[in-house]
């Protein structure tokens, strides 16, 4: 029973050591400039799209769900 403990001891520490490392490496980008300047940028690309540039691309690229993703979490810094 100790050897057992002592394992589940281990990957939970390995699992905390994967949050930080993450968490530093999410800091990172969210202090970097593309991601601070990313809102504007973002604001830009859909004025276009009202204007009727590049509109098709966008929405089939809006409709895949790597992209939705991306777009929800950019500008949120």
């Amino acid at each position: 029973m100790v050897i057992n403990n002592g394992k589940q001891k281990h990957q939970q520490q390995q699992t905390e050591t994967l949050t930080r490392k993450a968490q530093i490496l999410l800091n990172k980008t969210k202090n970097s400039i593309f991601y601070r300047h990313g809102k504007r940028r973002d604001e830009a690309v859909m004025k276009r799209n009202v204007q009727g540039h590049h509109t098709k691309a966008t929405k089939s690229m809006l409709e895949t769900n790597a992209a939705t993703t991306y777009w929800k979490y950019r500008g949120s810094g």
